[in-house]
């Protein structure tokens, strides 16, 4: 659904109304159609990305600092095991594994999670809205 007041679906101006200006904003492949505005906000430890083939709804949120509970299960600084076991017991099924030089990454890509790890330790969280089947953005209701 989203992290706290913030839900999947919003525009940037309701997203906005409830967080102020973001510190920065970022444009991402500026390209008719598959272009995506990200607003970071430092002090929330948020960045909020708003596609455009989503008619600039909000469609992913990253974690990237604070105190947050996703799922009430996930938090930064939760070791790879820990995060694996917390997922396992989500009922999220087995992840994708990436494992490079400077990070490694859980991903679920049925449930639209990237866990990324940096030393060991979930540094960010990424999670985004769900899909239909025929590929239609579903927007959480309320």
């Amino acid at each position: 659904r989203g992290i706290g007041p913030i839900r999947f679906g919003m525009y940037p101006e309701e997203t906005m109304k409830v967080l102020g200006d973001p510190n920065t904003t970022d444009l991402r492949h500026p390209k008719k159609g598959v272009g995506a505005v990200i607003h970071h906000y430092e002090q929330h430890g948020l960045d909020l990305t708003f596609d455009e083939e989503d008619e600039h709804r909000l469609a992913y949120i990253d974690v990237t600092g604070g105190s947050f509970i996703l799922m009430n299960a996930l938090s930064l600084g939760m070791s790879w095991e820990d995060c694996l076991a917390a997922t396992k017991d989500l009922g999220l099924g087995l992840p994708h594994e990436e494992r490079c030089v400077s990070w490694d990454l859980l991903c679920y890509h049925g449930h639209s999670l990237m866990c990324w790890f940096h030393d060991k330790t979930l540094s960010k969280i990424s999670f985004g809205h769900y899909w239909s089947r025929d590929g239609q953005p579903l927007w959480p209701e309320g």
